[in-house]
């Protein structure tokens, strides 16, 4: 069991979205609630969350009230939020420039993982092939 982990907004989409693997990963937050394991994730979390859910309706994958409903499912997870400070963006961009990313973004959760020591949660297969650390685990489909 991790000492605590760090999610992404992939995690959190793949989670809340209808999908094969979504019990999978209600489970899994079960499993880290049930265990009192601390969830963490950047600032940048609430933000990749939000525009996710307004992009679906506005191709109209998902209603205004689904998205509401998501978003409260979303805040309710107990995740703690972490604001960029000075050590996490040098972090992030050293892991941008050390995977060749032309922007930061994802880097912050893989900056937030290293600082902390955690394990990475997330659901971009390329970030996790990318980054290639035994604390990164993935939990989209095979490919």
């Amino acid at each position: 069991m991790p000492s605590l982990v760090i999610v992404d907004a992939s995690y959190t989409l793949r989670m809340l979205l209808p999908s094969s693997i979504q019990p999978r990963l209600f489970e899994q937050m079960d499993i880290w609630q049930e265990n009192d394991v601390p969830l963490y994730a950047p600032t940048l979390w609430r933000y990749e969350v939000t525009s996710t859910l307004a992009k679906l309706v506005h191709f109209r994958e998902i209603t205004e009230e689904t998205s509401d409903k998501m978003l409260d499912m979303a805040f309710a997870l107990d995740i703690s939020i972490i604001a960029p400070d000075e050590s996490l963006c040098r972090h992030a961009l050293r892991w941008t420039f050390r995977l060749k990313r032309a922007s930061a973004y994802d880097c912050f959760y893989v900056a937030l993982a290293e600082l902390l020591q955690g394990e990475l949660w997330t659901a971009d297969r390329k970030l996790f092939r990318a980054v290639g650390q035994d604390w990164m685990r993935y939990v989209g489909t095979p490919a």
